[in-house]
Parts: structure tokens; C-alpha cells; sequence
């Protein structure tokens, strides 16, 4: 495949990564709208209609737990619904990431001593961001295309 082939390859698989994960998420919120009507056992459509009237994500997480504290009230499934949303609040911090990072690219050298340029794309938080330092003591993370393809894949385990 000629270099302009490969680069294109590239291009498509880091974008399907992104579109997949982002699609992948849409399944955690319907499963969390499809959660909230079960506990409040009342009209599907207008509860589920009130729910997602509700963009934060932490809200609806919220929402949940106090419907399962009181729908769950003795019952061994409320700690399962709390560590439920738990995992699911770590998890929205991931795709946040997803949704908020920039898109950069990269040149990468390869061979000795005439090295080939090759590019690589990957997710970073943006230059942009005057507390970016702060925000990442460690370094800003950087979310490669297999990146990516892994957190698509946690959000729905």
C-alpha cells in the first residue's frame, strides 16, 4: 500500500475509534435512562423523557442513586446499584476525555540513518487550556488510536 494509502488507513481507524466509543457511551446512558424508569416504576415515556431533560451526567447518576435508595430501601440490589454508579462516574471521566480532548498530529520517525516520516494521530487535552500544567502533574495524557478502541470497549463491561 503506497504511504499515502497507509496514512489514510490510519486516519479512518483513528476516527472509526473515536465514532465506536462515542456510540459505545450512548449505550451506558440508555441502559442508565432504562434503570431510572425501572426504579420509579411509573410511565416509561415521561419518566425517561424527564431523565434525559437532564444533560450532567453526574445529575443522572445522582438521580439513581436517591430513586434506589428509596425504591432499594433493605433490599441486597441498592449496593449493587450504588457500585454500579460509582464505576459508572470513573468511567464518565474517561469518556469526558473522549469528548473533550483535541485531536493532534504527530510526525514519527522511523529507520537510521535516513529515517521515513510517518503521522500519527492521538487525543490530548487541548494546548489551549492555561491550567493544562496543573491539571496534569503527570504529564498530559495522550489517547492513541488502541487507546481509544480500549475505553469503547470498558464503557460497556
Amino acid at each position: 500500500m503506497a504511504k499515502n494509502g497507509i496514512l489514510q488507513e490510519k486516519i479512518r481507524s483513528f476516527y472509526f475509534a473515536v465514532g465506536f466509543a462515542i456510540t459505545q457511551w450512548q449505550q451506558v446512558e440508555l441502559a442508565l435512562t432504562q434503570l431510572f424508569t425501572l426504579l420509579l416504576k411509573s410511565d416509561a415515556r415521561a419518566t425517561s423523557a424527564a431523565f434525559n431533560s437532564v444533560l450532567s451526567f453526574r445529575t443522572k447518576l445522582a438521580m439513581v442513586r436517591s430513586a434506589a435508595a428509596v425504591q432499594l430501601k433493605d433490599n441486597p440490589l441498592l449496593d449493587e446499584c450504588i457500585s454500579l454508579c460509582n464505576r459508572l462516574e470513573k468511567k464518565a471521566q474517561k469518556r469526558n476525555q473522549l469528548a473533550h480532548f483535541m485531536v493532534i498530529q504527530e510526525p514519527v520517525e522511523y529507520g537510521h540513518p535516513a529515517p521515513e516520516m510517518d503521522i500519527d494521530w492521538s487525543l490530548r487535552p487541548t494546548f489551549f487550556d492555561g491550567a493544562r500544567e496543573r491539571r496534569y502533574k503527570r504529564g498530559a495524557p495522550r489517547l492513541t488510536t488502541n487507546d481509544v478502541m480500549n475505553r469503547a470497549n470498558a464503557f460497556i463491561t
